[in-house]
């Protein structure tokens, strides 16, 4: 079964997370902003969009533990990062539950001057709560 074919997405968009990141000591040693958007894909509709106060992921707990792994040390790779997150995000969701994870940063100040948004990169995988 792909994505297109689940009935139901939780999105978190652009949550901005204040870091410390860079492959360089310089870079690394300025606190920037990366986004994080996450999109997780119930293969069915989950009983809390059915029922009002049903069981529920709450985004506010998840947003606040992905904040925590952001903040837990400097990171030199915005792909290591990127697979710490959905590790977190893998831990608080069943294994039904598709995930695509976008995390994009800002040029490195040497690269400004080039026609480009920024960096990202975006892995899938799936939930492993049990």
């Amino acid at each position: 079964m792909s994505v297109e074919t689940y009935p139901f997405v939780l999105a978190i968009e652009r949550l901005a997370i204040p870091l410390f990141l860079g492959a360089g000591e310089e870079e690394r040693s300025n606190a920037q902003t990366v986004y994080l958007s996450v999109k997780l894909h119930y293969p069915s509709l989950p009983v809390s969009a059915e029922v009002d106060g049903a069981d529920y992921l709450c985004y506010d707990t998840l947003c606040q533990k992905l904040l925590a792994v952001a903040a837990k040390q400097p990171y030199q790779l915005i792909e290591y990062l990127s697979a710490e997150l959905l590790r977190a995000i893998q831990a608080e969701v069943p294994p039904t539950v598709l995930i695509t994870l976008t995390l994009q940063k800002p040029l490195p100040f040497l690269l400004v001057g080039y026609d480009v948004q920024g960096a990202a990169v975006e892995l899938r995988g799936q939930g492993a709560k049990r």
